[in-house]
């Protein structure tokens, strides 16, 4: 697909120059973004966001270059956005906090969660918690988690917003970090293979 044919597409709301677009240009951007915010996470959600922004402003598009230097600029400018912001202010220091924690428990030699509890009843614990989750919080964290759809993806497949599905992503970390912390060695390996 040319140049001229995708923009094209994209500003009369084809999805087929969407996604072409999106699988294109997902995985550089996220490299792009990682070397400004240092966070896979965060930098996953900026391209979404960026996407998800070209799709709400499509009509009112204007690239006078390529699509990709304009992807590329937009992704720059939000990653300078967002860290002159005070969410990477909250995000970092909550991202410290978890490393450190991490390093904590990986560093304890006396620290075994295998000791305590066997592969096969933290699977039983984990499965109890997703049961426990809202049915929209866990469809949405295992469409992200087990099948590797992107915020975007999961938003237009759900009928949400992408921030609504950034939402309960965080909700569902935030209650198996607070449920598993004595097995957060294991859980980080499971949640961020």
């Amino acid at each position: 697909m040319n140049e001229f044919d995708l923009v094209e597409g994209i500003k009369q709301g084809k999805n087929e120059a969407y996604k072409y677009l999106f699988t294109h240009y997902y995985s550089i951007l996220c490299q792009i973004a990682y070397e400004f915010v240092e966070d896979d996470f965060i930098s996953q959600s900026i391209v979404s966001d960026v996407f998800f922004k070209l799709w709400e402003r499509r009509e009112k598009l204007y690239i006078d270059k390529s699509i990709q230097r304009y992807l590329i600029k937009a992704v720059k400018n939000t990653c300078l956005d967002y860290l002159n912001s005070n969410a990477y202010k909250k995000e970092h220091s909550c991202s410290q906090e978890l490393r450190d924690l991490l390093f904590e428990t990986l560093a304890d030699e006396n620290v075994t969660p295998l000791e305590n509890l066997s592969s096969k009843e933290l699977e039983n614990q984990i499965d109890s918690l997703l049961a426990s989750l809202s049915p929209e919080t866990r469809r949405v964290f295992i469409l992200n988690r087990f099948y590797n759809l992107s915020y975007i993806l999961i938003a237009e497949k759900l009928g949400i917003s992408v921030n609504t599905v950034k939402y309960h992503i965080k909700k569902a970390l935030a209650y198996f970090h607070t449920h598993l912390k004595d097995y957060l060695k294991l859980l980080l390996l499971f949640m961020f293979k």
